[in-house]
């Protein structure tokens, strides 16, 4: 296993790890969207699309800015087990969970019989995957805000 390291004079290996693991959290992000009810084959660019743009949203903010030696230990630990080493580390483990929970919000309104376009698969899971990232960010700043008033 590697450690992430941004210090390392190395910044290209850093790139190709960075770029694997985001390659291996999107396949599993489309396994598990599919394992939702997501298409598999029919629509395969689709459910590609929202694989490619959660695992951005979801899971490469904690790959990026959280040094790791695995980064399937580094999510289980913030995702799962919700222990924190830093204050950044439960921001982005809360816009994280905020954006898939907002997907699985957005999925509700897929079934229902309105044939608007913002119910097609997967525009309604990404625009609620973004309100949960903006309902997250504001809960982080309310968070930030009273911890700057106990400190002052």
């Amino acid at each position: 296993m590697r450690m992430y390291d941004h210090e390392s004079g190395n910044n290209l290996l850093n790139l190709v790890f960075t770029l694997m693991e985001f390659l291996v959290s999107t396949i599993l992000v489309y396994l598990v969207a599919v394992s939702f009810g997501a298409y598999l084959i029919e629509d395969f660019l689709a459910t590609l699309i929202f694989s490619i743009f959660l695992s951005l949203i979801s899971v490469m903010p904690f790959l990026i800015m959280i040094k790791h030696k695995s980064p399937i230990e580094l999510l289980e630990r913030l995702l799962f087990r919700q222990e924190y080493k830093t204050n950044i580390e439960q921001a982005l483990s809360r816009v994280s969970r905020g954006s898939i929970i907002g997907a699985w919000f957005g999925a509700l309104v897929i079934p229902l019989d309105w044939d608007k376009w913002w119910q097609k698969w997967p525009i309604s899971c990404i625009i609620g995957a973004v309100v949960g990232i903006l309902v997250s960010l504001l809960i982080n700043l309310i968070k930030l805000k009273k911890k700057v008033k106990l400190d002052s």
